[in-house]
Order: structure tokens, then C-alpha cells, then sequence
């Protein structure tokens, strides 16, 4: 498992303020495309995006299907 800091791994927009994954990714179980806005209150299986902004996340990154799966935040 590795750690990803959240900037590294989520985008913000200016705008909005929506969080959006920059890979393809897993989170807890859930899949969210890429560049897709994640809406707040969205919790994925308890965790809510939005309440670990600038957090580190810990995860693996699939080569194969290029995609991130998110397992725990610090």
C-alpha cells in the first residue's frame, strides 16, 4: 500500500468546490470515473471525500486497468 496525498490524487474545482477523482478510482469499494464531480454528502461506505481535503489517502495503484483503489485515510 502506498500514500497518496489528496491534491495528488483529487482535483478541486474552483467554481464549485465539487471534489473530482483524477484516475479512475475505487474508493472503499465504489468505483468513480475520472474527472467526474463526486457530490457532497456522498458517502462511500462512511466516508465522506469532502471531509479529508488536503488528508493523505493510502492505497494501490492498478498498472493493468490504470486505476487507483483508495483503502484508508491517515
Amino acid at each position: 500500500m502506498y500514500r497518496y496525498h489528496f491534491f495528488n490524487i483529487f482535483g478541486v474545482n474552483p467554481q464549485t468546490q465539487d471534489v473530482y477523482p483524477l484516475y479512475n478510482t475505487w474508493i472503499n469499494g465504489q468505483f468513480y470515473a475520472q474527472y467526474v464531480s463526486i457530490p457532497r454528502g456522498n458517502s462511500f461506505g462512511g466516508i465522506n471525500i469532502y471531509q479529508f481535503i488536503g488528508r493523505d489517502f493510502g492505497g494501490n495503484f492498478n498498472t493493468i486497468n490504470n486505476t487507483l483503489n483508495l483503502i484508508t485515510v491517515y
